[in-house]
């Protein structure tokens, strides 16, 4: 059985909502594998100014650039809430010796974060860097998926 949970399937998935997050973690301690997306908006280093929206994050600004004004202090209270539980569910499951993964893109800053860089160094992750394109387009994709617990059959070896 596959149990999709986001936000646009209803608003009872929706995990900025604390009893969603409850609920949710109840499930993963009964499965058998999980898969994490952690909305990049907000890590994006796509986000540049001039002709899209202005940067919220850097390098050097991992928990957003100051000043913000309230929507962009929102948008990232939001992302650092949904990544706050991520972090908790791969900590769960790799508690209880269940199999997960975390995307996000290539150059997001979501990797430059504490509790990812250690995750990089730790022997149980796998770093898989596939590219992924619409046919016929002049870029890839490049995306990372930290991968603990899956065989290597998996992985696209």
């Amino acid at each position: 059985q596959v149990i999709m949970w986001d936000v646009e399937l209803s608003s009872s998935h929706d995990l900025l909502i604390a009893h969603n997050r409850l609920c949710l973690m109840r499930i993963l301690g009964a499965c058998k594998f999980a898969h994490f997306g952690i909305p990049c908006v907000t890590y994006s280093a796509a986000r540049r100014g001039s002709n899209g929206p202005r940067a919220l994050r850097t390098a050097s600004h991992l928990y957003g650039i100051p000043p913000l004004s309230a929507s962009e202090k929102l948008q990232v209270k939001n992302a650092d809430v949904l990544t706050s539980f991520t972090v908790k569910c791969v900590n769960r499951l790799r508690s209880r010796g269940i199999a997960c993964t975390v995307e996000n893109p290539h150059t997001s800053l979501l990797w430059r974060l504490p509790t990812f860089q250690a995750y990089l160094l730790h022997p149980e992750v796998e770093y898989v860097l596939p590219s992924f394109c619409m046919f016929g387009a002049r870029w890839r994709k490049r995306t990372v998926f930290l991968c603990r617990g899956l065989p290597e059959m998996y992985l696209g070896r």
